[in-house]
């Protein structure tokens, strides 16, 4: 064997590797949201010793991270009340802030210019937000499964 077919079966690995990671990077993230909103949903039912080391969890995730995992996880292009009504429901807290709305619009427009958003028009003429997938080519047809 050549050493250029090792390369390439090489690089071919690594690429099938990558695309299966952030895959899995994705279904992880779905999930912990999930979990996220269970934990909101039990928080009223416990103790508020526990509850409070479940807002020690959240206060460690910025306003910007939990952006970044709303449209990393959801399906759907969100405008900026549904990422707001996102992050209430993993149990963000949004009570911080004087303007949260203003504040998530402000990191929206941020991550588009970063080009880790793209801002798209809806159907009922609102703007909605969607994660730019890094390697789209290579995981799209991976992620529909």
């Amino acid at each position: 064997m050549r050493p250029t077919q090792i390369y390439k079966q090489a690089f071919e690995a690594a690429r099938n590797e990558l695309v299966e990671l952030l895959n899995l990077q994705e279904k992880t993230e779905r999930r912990i949201v999930e979990i996220k909103q269970t934990l909101v949903a039990l928080k009223k039912l416990v103790a508020k010793e526990d509850a409070a080391t479940l807002d020690e969890l959240f206060e460690m995730q910025g306003l910007t991270e939990g952006i970044r995992v709303a449209l990393r996880t959801s399906r759907k292009p969100l405008t900026p009340a549904d990422v707001e009504e996102h992050l209430v429901a993993v149990g963000y807290p949004l009570s911080t802030y004087t303007n949260p709305r203003s504040a998530i619009y402000t990191i929206l427009s941020r991550l588009v210019q970063s080009g880790e958003a793209k801002a798209k028009s809806l159907a009922d003429g609102k703007a909605g937000y969607e994660w730019i997938h890094r390697f789209p080519r290579l995981a799209k047809s991976d992620r529909d499964k």
